[in-house]
């Protein structure tokens, strides 16, 4: 029925279609970048294995993957990523990840599937040369996409004239890294290609697209990655078998480089390097800068919850629970406004990452890998030097090349993680590696005569198609619905279709799969933004109590998430915002308080229990919130500000202006309706000088707004500032002509002209 030539023929062309997963974008769900990559592949995967399982059973001996150094130090290394992961605080998040990320331990073990299964079929040197190739070709295929970012063609995810592009992989740190891995494969592969110029043109030019396209990324780490490990590989290639124009070609390329890196630094205060954003980013080494400073942060909040305890040391929190020891120990200075980034659900360290999520097993087992790859890869350099004939210089160029490679993947991983696409390649890697490390790549591949596919070979098979199905249909078919369905609720957001919005969440949030967390979360956000933005009518509020019904399902989950705990306590605060005696500001503070336990350092936090208190028009215990968050973060102005507003609405409206006179003077910006406010208690108070100066605050936030400039003239007329006045009059008449009689009759009171 099966031939032992016909499945070899389908895992071969299977195995080859997922190097093309970079490549593959979900548009019309959430995470279209990663999500969709992650359950193609595992889904793939799943049948691929299938047919695995019957081409061992015929020739185990061909098809058996090679049981090397690499081959135990990665099986080991998902094996302690399962291990951590069913001793972590949270079970759930670390086997089935996130639905941003779409890692976890499910995801790990068919790529470590996707590994065996490559290194069981493929085993010369051709086969792995045609595998870098289309990989190669892929990161080409994302270049392209990602140089389209620069255009304003609508149908490009990204594109308008994007800063830092990220092709196909959806962030640019991540785009860097894969395109990273690629551009080492076209350097390694043009200077073993002697016999078609065709190639090593086609090697040469990803190269070089690869090379632009990291730089276009915008992400410093990995381009100092990439030339850092450029440098030695070119030195350590022009020293070894390089000629002398060669070495000297290396060297004036290296110097060239650092001599730019140095000029860059040396006039980076000067107009035309802060004015051009990339060079501006890349001269940039401060590490004072606000990105190092976040990410200094949040390594130091994770190390110490993996200090916490002694588990924690031994083996972490679990994988893809570093936003846990996050939470445990936040950073107030995080909080800057608003809108700033406070939750990060990895620590964008990989090496700070295994540390925490996986403890000290994880980490050593994750540097062992690393160590075995490159003692070997230096072995094989070594070799390859010393053989002194073209199978040598091919070897040392392989582990000359793969160890640069290594090189600039762990300086990049040093501020970044992997996803699905990274992983790919890496894996592939790995199996390369083994092939020259551990075999000859002439050697002969061994050969047996294949048989039959025996009883235990079909009840195998029968095994692994009925897992394969349960695995695709629940694990991804399902979340795809979901997602999907999330999504048309969002785009019925986008319409103001409120009724079809609604359905569509609640039949996304009906499916009991493991990406439900996000996908409630998305509900109640949706449902407080349509809430905070007008009364609260019936459906309004049968739709909040619906989300807090939602977010407890959410807290029984993952207990150790504060965010479900203040999204709960929001939607109440909404519900009980007119009434001072409703029990839902009694249970927003329930939820409220719960969240500030789990992280007692969050700012948020705060601001959520003071606004019940307001609710309750508890004055005294509002304003004691607010000064608690001023004092966790004394420049988030916006603290301050808010702490001002509640002296006011107590009635304490000196104590409070004082309060909000300092948060403007220490950088805030107030809205359009907070300079109103203000604008309306110093007119109560007959002080027009700082009517003025607020009137001048609101005309920079709101500059198109006629009346706004006329109530600055009126105002400048009352303190006897006359020239501005009439200017301020202009102004208003050049944005609405229909000011003009009136106008030209107030200029005329001042004795001016208009």
């Amino acid at each position: 029925m099966f031939t032992e030539s016909t499945l070899s023929k389908i895992l071969r062309y299977g195995l080859y279609a997922m190097l093309f997963i970079p490549i593959l974008i979900f548009r019309e769900y959430l995470s279209p970048f990663h999500f969709g990559k992650a359950v193609v592949f595992r889904s793939v995967i799943d049948l691929l294995f299938l047919v695995y399982i019957l081409l061992v059973s015929m020739n185990k001996t061909k098809y058996a993957p090679p049981r090397n150094s690499l081959f135990w130090i990665a099986t080991g290394f998902v094996a302690v990523y399962g291990i951590t992961s069913f001793t972590g605080i949270d079970v759930g998040s670390s086997v089935w990840g996130s639905l941003e990320r779409m890692g976890g331990f499910y995801s790990l073990v068919h790529l470590w599937l996707f590994y065996v299964m490559m290194t069981g079929l493929f085993k010369t040197k051709k086969e792995w040369l045609d595998i870098l190739r289309i990989s190669i070709t892929i990161s080409l295929l994302s270049a392209a996409y990602g140089l389209l970012q620069k255009t304003s063609i609508e149908w490009i995810i990204g594109s308008g004239g994007r800063n830092k592009i990220f092709g196909t992989i959806g962030n640019p740190a991540l785009f860097a890294g894969y395109q990273m891995l690629n551009l080492f494969f076209g350097l390694m592969l043009y200077f073993i290609e002697d016999k078609s110029k065709e190639w090593k043109y086609f090697y040469g030019i990803s190269f070089i697209v690869n090379a632009i396209v990291i730089v276009l990324s915008g992400v410093r780490g990995s381009v100092m990655g990439m030339f850092i490990a450029f440098s030695l590989f070119m030195l350590a290639y022009s020293f070894a078998w390089g000629s002398r124009r060669v070495r000297s070609y290396s060297l004036a390329t290296i110097g060239m480089g650092i001599a730019l890196l140095l000029l860059l630094v040396t006039f980076r205060n000067t107009d035309f390097v802060k004015n051009d954003q990339y060079l501006a980013r890349f001269s940039d080494l401060s590490l004072d800068s606000y990105t190092v400073q976040t990410r200094t942060w949040t390594w130091m909040s994770g190390l110490k919850g993996w200090a916490d305890s002694p588990k924690s040391i031994l083996v972490g929190y679990g994988p893809e629970n570093f936003d846990i020891p996050f939470s445990h120990y936040f950073d107030p200075r995080h909080f800057q406004t608003v809108n700033s980034e406070t939750l990060f659900d990895r620590a964008h360290n990989m090496f700070i990452e295994v540390l925490v999520t996986s403890g000290i097993i994880g980490e050593i087992i994750y540097l062992t890998m690393f160590g075995v790859l490159a003692y070997g890869l230096g072995v094989l350099a070594l070799r390859g030097r010393k053989m002194k004939n073209a199978q040598g210089r091919e070897q040392f160029v392989i582990g000359a090349g793969l160890l640069a490679n290594l090189i600039a993947y762990l300086i990049h991983n040093f501020f970044i993680f992997d996803t699905t696409a990274n992983y790919i390649v890496f894996f592939t890697i790995l199996g390369f590696a083994g092939m020259y490390i551990y075999d000859s790549s002439e050697k002969e591949v061994i050969k047996s005569s294949p048989r039959k596919i025996g009883a235990f070979g079909y009840a195998s098979a029968i095994i692994v198609f009925f897992v394969a199905i349960y695995s695709i249909y629940n694990y991804n078919i399902l979340p795809a619905e979901a997602n999907y369905a999330t999504t048309r609720g969002i785009v019925a957001d986008w319409n103001n279709d409120e009724k079809t919005a609604i359905e569509q969440f609640q039949k996304a949030m009906n499916y009991d799969v493991s990406i439900r967390f996000e996908i409630i979360n998305r509900f109640a956000e949706y449902i407080i933004n349509r809430g905070s933005g007008g009364k609260i009518d019936d459906d309004m509020k049968q739709a909040l109590l619906l989300a807090v019904e939602k977010e407890k399902i959410n807290i029984a989950t993952r207990p150790e998430e504060y965010v479900s705990f203040l999204y709960a306590s929001r939607a109440l605060i909404l519900l009980g915002k007119d009434d001072p005696k409703s029990p839902y500001n009694d249970e927003a503070l329930k939820y409220s308080t719960a969240a500030l336990k789990i992280s007692p350092t969050f700012v948020r936090t705060y601001f959520e229990i003071a606004q019940a208190y307001l609710n309750k028009k508890d004055y005294a215990s509002a304003v004691k919130y607010f000064e608690q968050a001023v004092a966790l973060n004394p420049k988030a102005t916006v603290s301050q500000w808010y702490l001002g507003s509640v002296y006011i609405e107590w009635g304490k409206t000196d104590q409070g202006l004082t309060i909000l006179k300092q948060a403007i003077k220490n950088g805030y910006g107030p809205t359009e309706n907070e300079y109103l406010r203000l604008i309306g208690v110093f007119a109560a108070k007959q002080d027009f000088v700082e009517v003025v100066s607020m009137y001048e605050g609101l005309v920079t936030v709101a500059p198109e707004n006629a009346q706004y400039w006329a109530s600055l003239a009126a105002s400048y007329a009352r303190v006897q500032k006359v020239d501005q006045a009439v200017e301020a009059a202009r102004q208003a008449v050049k944005i609405d002509p229909n000011f003009r009689p009136d106008a030209e009759a107030f200029a005329k009171a001042l004795g001016r002209s208009l």
